[in-house]
């Protein structure tokens, strides 16, 4: 039967060297079997004796195992970083933006009729596809739209986008981070990927909505300073606005679920808001849950009460010449565009693995419909791929940096133990002079060797571990993505093997 016998212990003075890096460190690890326990002592003695060439050993040992740890999760955490970075910012497998300003937006309607002919030719290669719309601030006329509380102190700039229900079903949801949801609503209903609460549904059902019945200010809520008042009085619309914001305007705008806000457009146009959500982080969009946030936000709507609000918008602009630009731009918006608003943005995630083909014949025939010269198709799933096939040299040159280093131990380990044998022949006489046998001797030191190797290599992969999960919680701190440490578990567990058998075989 063995046990795993762990002993504390400082030893004397006068064995302890000042000029050894490891003579502050007492810890002796001991893997014995229960019939060999009167052996400890022994051992015991031997490590005090060895304490100078064993530190050193141990200390090379250390530093060995701790730098392929550090060295190896460092890499993968390099990679990982990449691709979450790329998925967050286009935000699905396959991403069409129109790139300028005065684009009239995507041809919604024939990219429709394609995806469903293209589901039909591929059923289960699409999960979910969805559109989105232009920044409000885009649109002709609009200069900016702002984001308060009731009282209308803090304000920030924030930038409107209209959303479709099944937003965060195109989209890499297994990113989304959610914040807290609005409990007027009854059901949210679940994503098919990840399980989440759906959020973005919360735009798009009315419960606990406040309605004032047509009458400006009907129950005296708003004070009575001639500001607020001509702002509540010129509004185009007393049902609230259905709203998602990021998580960090909590600090920032001092906003939060059961918070009454408002919109407020350049011209102090201004409308009420219930916010139904907070996103931590979203992809596809820059939400965040820091409060710098409210220095570039953006506020998710629906794109029904996206067309209303800009519709409201443009009412209120009476210059003729203003007028005729924004009668152009409604002209110039593609036949069959739901809710009769410009679309910027088509997400489009994968039901399943998919081939290079199948990619390629999607992304062709997407291309028939878009103008290539103010539109860009991004496949993020093949961007990843190409970045994971770039790191995988990395990974070899890792492996090879691993392999020196394995060879280097094993070489370390064996000329340190075959030097601790040839120095105390005359140690080892003396024990045989006394009884013990030769089969002892050998314990003696496979046990030293043995408690010397796991000892140095437990203390080498904690500190490699340690400063690892540091720069990963660093990296995390920065993307706002849960923190996760993948170390090279192989390469460590060949190098810890190869010490352990040198120890017993060398």
């Amino acid at each position: 039967y063995c046990f795993f016998f762990l002993m504390i212990r400082r030893p004397p003075r006068s064995t302890q060297s000042r000029s050894s890096a490891a003579s502050d460190v007492y810890k002796r690890q001991l893997l014995i079997l229960r019939k060999d326990k009167l052996l400890q002592p022994i051992i015991l003695k031997n490590m005090e004796a060895h304490q100078k060439r064993n530190s050193q050993t141990a200390i090379m040992f250390s530093i060995a195992m701790a730098f392929l740890m550090f060295a190896g999760t460092a890499l993968r955490l390099q990679g990982s970083v990449i691709s979450d970075n790329l998925k967050l910012t286009l935000g699905s497998d396959l991403l069409v933006q129109v790139f300028t300003n005065d684009a009239i937006g995507l041809r919604e309607k024939e990219l429709r009729q394609f995806m469903a002919s293209f589901t039909q030719q591929y059923p289960d290669m699409i999960r979910d596809y969805s559109f989105m719309t232009f920044d409000m601030e885009d649109l002709p006329v609009q200069d900016r739209v702002f984001l308060s509380p009731l009282c209308q102190f803090p304000r920030a700039r924030s930038r409107l986008v209209g959303v479709e229900e099944n937003f965060l079903n195109s989209i890499y949801d297994e990113f989304y981070l959610p914040g807290a949801y609005d409990p007027d609503i009854s059901e949210y209903g679940e994503l098919q990927n990840s399980g989440k609460d759906d959020g973005v549904r919360g735009l798009f059902v009315n419960d606990g909505l406040q309605s004032y019945g047509g009458d400006k200010d009907s129950k005296n809520v708003v004070a009575r300073a001639s500001m607020r008042e001509k702002s509540i009085e010129s509004s185009q619309t007393l049902d609230e606005i259905k709203i998602i914001v990021a998580e960090g305007l909590k600090i920032g705008l001092s906003l939060d679920i059961g918070v009454p806000a408002l919109i407020t457009s350049q011209q102090n146009n201004t409308y009420r808001a219930k916010i139904r959500h907070l996103i931590k982080k979203v992809p596809g969009v820059p939400f965040s849950q820091y409060q710098q946030v409210q220095f570039y936000s953006r506020t998710l709507v629906s794109m029904q009460e996206y067309y209303v609000l800009a519709e409201n918008l443009w009412r209120e602009a009476e210059e003729p010449i203003l007028q005729q630009q924004i009668t152009e731009y409604k002209q110039s918006i593609p036949d069959g565009s739901t809710y009769g608003v410009a679309k910027d943005k088509m997400f489009i995630m994968y039901g399943r693995e998919t081939s290079e083909n199948e990619r390629a014949q999607l992304q062709n025939g997407l291309k028939n419909f878009i103008n290539i010269d103010t539109t860009m198709v991004f496949d993020t799933y093949q961007l990843v791929i190409d970045t994971e096939r770039l790191l995988l040299f990395l990974e070899l040159a890792l492996v090879l940096i691993g392999f020196i280093a394995i060879v280097l131990t094993f070489f370390l380990l064996l000329v340190s133990f075959i030097n601790n044998i040839m120095e105390n022949v005359w140690e080892y006489g003396i024990l045989r002079a006394v009884g013990l046998t030769t089969l002892n001797m050998q314990k003696l030191y496979i046990y030293e060797a043995l408690s010397l190797t796991l000892a140095s290599g437990v203390l080498g992969c904690c500190i490699g571990m340690g400063i690892a999960a540091l720069i990963a919680s660093q990296f995390a701190l920065f993307t706002e993505l849960p923190l996760s440490v993948d170390a090279p578990w192989i390469l460590l567990g060949s190098t810890f093997a190869l010490g352990i058998l040198t120890s017993v075989f060398a």
